[in-house]
């Protein structure tokens, strides 16, 4: 029989290592809550699939090349690696053989000064490129650039790249949206262009800049090829301020995805032609500022689906075709002729009814034409969303309605160069008991109204009579303003200005005194509306 301190000897060593593991297991983990506590670097374990390192060097070229230091937003940038630190800007995803590519880059409006480094190529899987918004120069893309096959997406617009886009732009064949808009490129549209079949969205806009008043350069030149018609899943094309010439080819007609059609500020000539109305889901088109003329073709006006229409400052002639009161989603149009003396083209005919029928109209341009007729009394219950109307340069008759100043939103209003005429005391009285119309405490709406003052003290029989002074002092007084102080500038005005003899000379020929407070509106009647917006909107 063996001693029985054997069994308690045979139990004591289980105890100790019991004893003992508790004491290293705690120790581990204090020595780990530590480790994590004053060396946070050690939590961060290397990624499974760690970002290849051509292409963490291409983005750190990137960061070098474009002044990275004085980005907006650098986080996490030139730190460990760039998709498992998650650096500004860039997303990755894991492809199929558990290689890390980066796909989305988006460093838009971020301070971006510089030029764009060959290696930006070796991202070879990128599909999505935001670099609009920034300061890049240089050529519109490097050559390497177009080696990136899988790009989608590629956004450089309002940059300050120069030169031609290169016809190995083709080689981006998986491309959907190519923005290189508002930058300073020349050159003619690219043939290579017309084959991305998978492109929807093409803005080539705003090349032509201005370097002084009234000069330009840069802009895309030549014309558009009938091979825009290969682009059959295009619904977006704004080629708009450029030097494209030529007439409009017939096989851009056939796009009917168009949704948004900007060919305006060019040289095109010709005549818009009826096929305009096979574009039928467009929803904004811009013909304006070119040298097409003819008619307006008489099919414009079955694209009910239109919200913007702007076909001014061409050389139009003729009337405005039937229709217009089936535009029922117009927001904004554009029917206005060139202001140049030189243009001898214009639209003509009673001014359009039915444009008066358009409820949802914020801005409406219908001047230098020879429009003639009158407006309706009901303005402000037709348009209750007008912002501005321009009338200006017609020959219209008539009164000019008091029930225009009450559209609650009219901030801008020109019927000069008519033969309206308008009654001083209905206008003042309407402004005067308007409640829609508060003041804005701002030197420049106060200079406004005093501007307002000066014009009507030439419209005016008597700068002092009762309407007139009643909508003065009431609105200064209103904006905080001494009312002594402004019945002494108003005397100080009617010296100066409102004896016919001691006006300028261009100001007494844009003004006739009439008796009893008509007069003819035939240069000037210009009326700002200056409203305070609540800081909560």
């Amino acid at each position: 029989m063996q001693p029985r301190y054997t069994s308690t000897r045979a139990h004591w060593p289980t105890k100790g290592r019991a004893r003992f593991s508790l004491v290293e297991g705690m120790a581990s983990v204090l020595i780990l809550v530590l480790a994590l506590h004053f060396c946070p670097s050690a939590a961060a374990a290397a990624p499974e699939h760690p970002l290849p390192d051509v292409q963490v060097q291409a983005l750190k070229d990137l960061y070098e090349s474009t002044n990275g230091d004085d980005w907006h937003d650098n986080s996490n940038w030139m730190h460990g690696d760039p998709c498992a630190r998650e650096w500004y800007g860039v997303q990755c995803t894991l492809s199929v053989s558990l290689v890390m590519n980066v796909h989305v880059l988006d460093l838009s409006s971020n301070n971006l000064v510089g030029s764009l480094p060959e290696s930006l190529a070796d991202l070879s899987q990128l599909q999505f490129l935001y670099l609009n918004l920034n300061e890049l120069r240089g050529p519109v893309l490097p050559p390497a650039l177009f080696r990136m096959a899988a790009l989608q997406k590629l956004l450089l617009g309002s940059n300050l790249f120069e030169g031609a886009i290169p016809e190995s732009i083709g080689n981006l064949t998986s491309l959907q949206f190519l923005d290189l808009s508002l930058n300073r490129l020349e050159g003619t549209v690219p043939a290579a262009l017309y084959s991305m079949h998978s492109l929807t969205n093409i803005y080539l806009d705003n090349n032509r800049f201005e370097v002084k008043p009234g000069h330009f350069q840069g802009g895309l030149s030549g014309s558009i090829s009938d091979d825009i018609g290969r682009l059959a899943n295009l619904t977006v094309l704004h080629v708009n301020m450029n030097r494209l010439a030529g007439t409009l080819p017939p096989a851009l007609f056939s796009l009917s995805a168009l949704t948004d059609l900007f060919l305006g500020a060019n040289q095109f000539t010709g005549t818009l032609s009826n096929d305009i109305a096979r574009l039928t889901a467009l929803q904004q088109l811009d013909v304006s500022e070119t040298k097409i003329s003819g008619t307006l073709p008489s099919k414009l006006f079955t694209l009910t689906d239109l919200s913007y229409l702007n076909v001014g400052l061409n050389r139009f002639t003729g009337t405005v075709p039937d229709g217009l009161e089936n535009m029922s989603k117009l927001t904004e149009l554009h029917l206005n002729s060139s202001p140049d003396p030189h243009v001898k083209e214009h639209l003509s005919g009673t001014l359009p009814a039915a444009v008066f029928r358009l409820s949802r109209l914020q801005y409406l341009y219908l001047s230098d034409n020879k429009f003639k007729g009158s407006l309706p009394s009901t303005v402000s219950a037709d348009l209750p969303d007008l912002r501005l109307l321009d009338l200006s340069a017609n020959t219209l008759r008539g009164t000019l309605p008091a029930d225009i100043f009450r559209i609650a939103h009219l901030h801008t209003l020109y019927v000069d160069d008519n033969m309206l005429s308008c009654h001083l005391h209905l206008l003042l009285d309407t402004l005067y008991s308007s409640s829609s119309l508060p003041c804005s405490y701002s030197p420049l709406s106060l200079a406004r109204v005093l501007f307002l003052s000066v014009v009507l003290c030439f419209f005016s029989s008597s700068l002092f009579s009762s309407s007139l002074m009643r909508f003065l002092v009431g609105y200064f007084d209103s904006c905080g303003v001494c009312v002594p102080l402004l019945v002494l500038l108003l005397v100080t005005l009617g010296f100066l200005c409102c004896k016919q003899r001691h006006a300028p000379s261009t100001l007494r020929k844009r003004a006739k005194v009439c008796p009893h407070g008509w007069q003819v509106c035939n240069q000037l009647i210009l009326w700002e509306r200056v409203r305070h917006i609540p800081a909560a909107e």
